[in-house]
């Protein structure tokens, strides 16, 4: 549009200011919200796999899966229940573990699933190693961090048992801490070295792809020991130990980013737009059609919005290239898009308010400056 892009030229350092505004909001926010994400990942991309599964915890546990301890005889009755092949036994241990001839300590947390259905990360190397190994481990890239790289041996601190790195895969953290993948031999053996013969042995959950409501119904009066409940993916992530409070703070954060977005930019249109009520008024008088005027507003807006919107993408793309590699950072495109769309609404409602102000200009008061 021949107005707007006028008006722009001519007022390059007004623009410019709001453009570095906008943007500098936009890249705040694309950057909190990738902090959020990264921080959620970090503490429960491990369990995030299985979403479509329903966990039977111990009902003593409040829904947290790290405290629920599932007996033998209650694993098996559920099992009978449900089917062997419609459960899987999860069991969960934070342990601490040290590379072999050093004293530092790494907290890790390891996962065992039964063999019914067993469970094959992906890996960023190498290959799975065999199925009854008692010694290597799959573990979560993420321990390069502490030292510890491929073919490394480290020694679990309660059990004493030794283990070798083998393979790397991604995306398995559990509570902050890289996850280690054991196999039914490992976890044998762990449990052996505790203290524990197998049927004392304690579970953490047991998985099923039924529903929760299906879930509640065949296990209903079947004479259990212990009182169990059905729970859903979403309720065992939202229960791990400081997950809520994390999220929500950073949640309140991002609202409140956008709340003050709404006043700035309906602040800065509504200022601009009366500036020029003169101007508008003198269009208006010599013929100037008043969709014309409302069109190259819109235009301009949108010009400066998306123009701001780019730059804080880019903004955004060279922090993550710089962040530190311990950074819990996770940008994932609907969440871009989700930010990019509650940008573009608020740069609605403003314009909304600046039309108003455009349709309402009468040209014979705006000449007279009154």
């Amino acid at each position: 549009m021949y107005l707007a892009w006028k008006e722009i030229r001519r007022s390059k350092g007004r623009f410019f200011f709001m453009m570095v505004i906008i943007a500098l909001l936009a890249y705040l926010v694309f950057f909190v919200s990738g902090l959020a994400n990264g921080l959620s990942k970090d503490n429960a991309s491990a369990i995030e796999k299985y979403s479509n599964e329903t966990f039977i915890l111990q009902k003593d546990a409040d829904q947290r899966i790290s405290r629920s301890a599932l007996s033998t005889d209650t694993v098996d009755r559920l099992r009978d229940k449900l089917g062997s092949g419609n459960a899987t036994i999860l069991n969960i241990l934070n342990t601490t573990v040290n590379r072999s001839g050093k004293q530092e300590k790494i907290d890790l947390t390891l996962f065992s699933l039964d063999a019914g259905r067993s469970f094959r990360p992906s890996l960023t190397a190498g290959k799975y190693p065999a199925n009854h190994s008692t010694v290597d481990l799959i573990i979560d890239q993420s321990i390069e961090r502490s030292g510890i790289h491929l073919h490394d041996t480290i020694k679990d601190q309660q059990s004493g048992l030794t283990f070798k790195v083998v393979r790397f895969t991604k995306n398995a953290t559990f509570s902050h801490m890289p996850v280690a993948y054991l196999n039914q031999n490992q976890w044998a053996l762990l449990m052996n070295k505790d203290g524990f013969s197998a049927d004392q042995a304690v579970h953490s959950a047991v998985m099923t792809p039924f529903s929760v409501q299906k879930t509640n119904r065949l296990i209903h009066h079947i004479g259990l020991e212990q009182t169990v409940t059905s729970v859903s993916l979403a309720h065992v992530v939202e229960s791990l130990p400081g997950y809520s409070e994390e999220q929500g703070s950073l949640d309140m954060m991002i609202s409140f980013l956008f709340i003050i977005s709404v006043f700035i930019l309906g602040v800065f249109f509504y200022i601009i737009t009366a500036q020029k009520d003169i101007q508008f008024g003198i269009l208006k008088a010599i013929g100037t059609d008043t969709g014309y005027l409302v069109r190259s507003l819109i235009f301009q807006t949108l010009m400066m919005l998306l123009i701001s919107l780019a730059v804080s993408l880019l903004l955004t793309y060279l922090t993550t290239i710089i962040l530190p590699s311990g950074m819990p950072f996770s940008l994932a495109p609907g969440t871009i898009t989700g930010r990019l769309a509650g940008f573009i609404g608020i740069s609605i409602v403003s314009i909304l308010l600046s039309i108003r102000q455009v349709i309402k200009v009468n040209a014979l008061k705006a000449i007279e400056g009154r």
